[in-house]
């Protein structure tokens, strides 16, 4: 008996997206030498900032050491936050929140990129906590969780309050690549003065977006979503988002039915 079967190259290449960006974490998380920091305070979280983006976490060789980051207690933002990761020391590790809670976290630069608690992450695993009543505001790559990410898996993360910027602003990720952004929810409101805006994600491009909900309200010019703003070979499955979304002067209550399990344009 001879048994025959079609082969969708995009829903496979799709597919392979998502397997690289944990590919990318895993064999990092392997290869490099590992660093612990536990965290239980608000001064603890700007210590390790800090450190961070001075350089400290390199080894002997120049390359970023792996740090594991634990959580150990909600926290309230109450003084100026520091970011954590930037263009030249961005975040490399692993980050989990034990289900822990940051209250309060807020960030407003007109002119800033890459706004949001983590600026950049590289390779990474960041899991399990909750941002509540985040206030952030800048020009792109805006976002609760974080700014720009590549190859980094984002699992059961929530987010509230409101996200401000220009392009690619999202309420838990601004702008990302070969990521996987698993079971995570935003409640409030999100808005972009130009393209690529979304109630999970501005911008995102190969890789997954599983099991994520939305709502409150989106509103922006080009690209605009409950769930993601612009897609580019992403797959999107049972999603769900229940938010009021504004677009080139135009109202419509999106319910992102469509992504439900979206295979429709494989």
């Amino acid at each position: 008996m001879i048994f025959t079967f079609s082969v969708n190259i995009k829903f496979l290449r799709n597919f392979f997206a998502v397997l690289l960006s944990l590919f990318l974490f895993s064999s990092c998380a392997e290869n490099n030498k590992r660093s612990d920091v536990y965290i239980k305070t608000e001064d603890d979280l700007a210590s390790f900032a800090n450190s961070l983006r001075s350089g400290e976490f390199v080894d002997d060789n120049g390359e970023p050491v792996y740090k594991v980051i634990h959580l150990v207690d909600d926290i309230e933002i109450t003084k100026p936050f520091v970011q954590i990761g930037d263009m030249e020391h961005p975040f490399f590790g692993y980050f989990d929140g034990a289900e822990h809670t940051i209250k309060n976290l807020s960030l407003k630069s007109d002119t800033s990129t890459s706004v949001a608690m983590f600026g950049y992450v590289m390779n990474s695993h960041i899991q399990n906590f909750k941002l509540e009543n985040v206030d952030m505001k800048g020009d792109s790559d805006v976002a609760g969780i974080c700014g720009y990410a590549y190859g980094t898996l984002f699992m059961n993360c929530e987010v509230s309050g409101k996200v401000e910027g220009i392009n690619c602003v999202g309420g838990l990720v601004g702008e990302v690549s070969y990521c996987t952004v698993d079971n995570c929810t935003f409640e409030g409101s999100v808005s972009g003065t130009g393209y690529s805006v979304g109630g999970v994600a501005g911008s995102f491009e190969y890789g997954a977006v599983i099991r994520c909900n939305s709502s409150g309200s989106v509103s922006g010019d080009v690209d605009v979503s409950g769930l993601v703003g612009s897609v580019a070979e992403c797959l999107l499955i049972e999603n769900e988002s229940q938010v009021d979304v504004k677009y080139n002067r135009l109202t419509v209550t999106d319910f992102d039915k469509i992504s439900k399990l979206l295979f429709s344009s494989l």
